[in-house]
């Protein structure tokens, strides 16, 4: 979410009007990933001027958000920073991919009736304001990067599992089944439902490969230890390939 340069009905700080003085911004910010490529980490320190909305934060009457989003996956996530001064997020890296936003704001906790900022500008000095819950108080300018990440295996695994809806047991979001030529996954009405709206889309595939495909590859993997798992199995398609896949794992990490 990148909040658009618009004019509020009452002031705010912003990096793009002048209706208050003060400094709403993150400083040193950074963007990486994780050595072992399972996440990205955002570092910032958060840089606050203005004494009526500091004070406002510091009596929990606003708070500070984060706002995370990429558009390719989809992915949308607020995080509230609870240390006012310190930016520190983790962030799966199967959530996201190219273009990542990061907008910071201040919003409001509780109901003002009769807001009025020290530092603005003349037009309001006379002025007070009905702030409602949520209404924002502060933005930041906006900050994006670029997220990489490798082609995932779980992709090609893709055409060992089926994906179904689970009749007879409704209640349950999701369950699967090995006693087939592919990992059986059967899904609630409900979770049937969302997966045919995106099983289509290009742009969601990632994400529905990490909700969807690799907790029960997990779990499939941990039944490996399992006495005579592999035995019962021995034969099948989907373990034919977990295998040859497992193999040419091995075999880089040793080359």
């Amino acid at each position: 979410m990148i909040i658009q340069e618009k004019l509020y009905p009452y002031p705010v700080l912003t990096y793009f009007s002048d209706d208050i003085t003060g400094e709403f911004s993150i400083d040193d910010i950074k963007a990486f990933i994780s050595t072992d490529k399972s996440k990205y980490f955002i570092r910032g320190v958060v840089k606050m001027l203005n004494p009526t909305i500091e004070e406002l934060i510091d009596s929990k009457s606003a708070e500070i958000i984060l706002h995370v989003e990429c558009r390719k996956t989809r992915y949308r996530q607020v995080f509230k920073i609870n240390n006012e001064t310190i930016i520190n997020c983790e962030i799966s890296s199967e959530f996201l991919e190219g273009n990542v936003d990061i907008q910071m704001i201040v919003i409001s906790k509780e109901k003002i009736d009769d807001y009025k900022n020290n530092k603005c500008h003349p037009d309001f000095s006379e002025l007070t304001f009905k702030i409602e819950i949520g209404q924002i108080l502060a933005v930041c300018k906006p900050y994006s990067f670029d997220a990489k990440r490798e082609p995932s295996k779980v992709k090609n695994l893709s055409s060992i599992f089926a994906i179904i809806r689970n009749v007879k047991d409704e209640k349950k979001p999701i369950a699967y089944y090995t006693d087939s030529e592919k990992i059986i996954i059967m899904l609630s009405k409900e979770n049937f439902t969302r997966y045919k709206k995106l099983m289509y889309d290009s742009n969601a595939q990632s994400l529905l490969s990490s909700m969807l495909i690799v907790p029960v590859l997990a779990s499939v993997l941990q039944s490996f230890s399992i006495k005579n798992f592999i035995d019962e199995h021995e034969g099948a398609s989907w373990l034919t390939s977990i295998k040859k896949e497992l193999m040419s794992a091995i075999w880089c990490l040793i080359k």
